[in-house]
């Protein structure tokens, strides 16, 4: 087996696929494992979801997979710390998550909501949030169809949703078993395999 230990708050979205396809493509024969004592949020969680199990202690924890914008040059500037604001890919979608409870549904509201919106972000700042959100869709959903044994495409696209664009919060806590309803069912149990006190000795 080729076992990664994995422990990260987070990353690069680009880093994912590149450390996945590599593993894959110069080991192709073997079984690829992800282990995780503890944290694994964001593009972590994107490297585990390309494995062919995530072994996990009882603490550990995958997290969504949604973009926020940080440091760019179309980031809006804070009026008085003059730093960039983040833009969140679950604030962009709760607000239009909000009009279309407000019932906002014909175009002429929509190119309204969308001005307005546009005078406090960029409007290419938005492009670039929803570009990569649905790179971060196609990136997980790649991850998931590369493993040894697949799952339907049905239940790829399910956890792509999820975990993309249905938990509103970036730090949001996926245990074990919110994991496995989520339908990622190649989580294992560490102690099952009594490395769970190795796992967290060596982190």
């Amino acid at each position: 087996n080729i076992d990664l230990f994995l422990y990260s708050r987070g990353g690069d979205a680009d880093a994912p696929w590149s450390i996945v396809s590599t593993i894959r493509e110069v080991f192709p024969d073997k079984k690829f494992n992800v282990l995780i004592p503890f944290r694994a949020h964001s593009a972590a969680t994107m490297i585990s979801l390309g494995a062919d199990e995530i072994v996990m202690t009882e603490k550990a924890e995958l997290g969504p997979v949604d973009i926020t914008i940080s440091n760019s040059l179309l980031n809006p500037t804070h009026p008085i710390q003059k730093t960039p604001i983040p833009i969140s890919v679950e604030d962009v979608m709760g607000f239009i998550g909000l009009l279309e409870k407000l019932d906002c549904t014909r175009a002429e509201e929509k190119i309204k909501a969308f001005e307005i919106l546009s005078h406090h972000i960029n409007p290419l700042a938005i492009g670039m949030v929803n570009r990569l959100l649905e790179q971060t869709k196609l990136v997980a959903g790649r991850m998931l169809s590369n493993r040894k044994e697949k799952l339907t495409s049905e239940q790829n696209d399910e956890i792509v949703r999820k975990l993309g664009s249905e938990i509103y919060s970036h730090r949001h806590s996926i245990l074990r078993t919110e994991a496995r309803q989520i339908g990622i069912s190649y989580v294992k149990n560490a102690e099952d395999f009594k490395i769970d006190d190795l796992l967290w000795e060596l982190y």
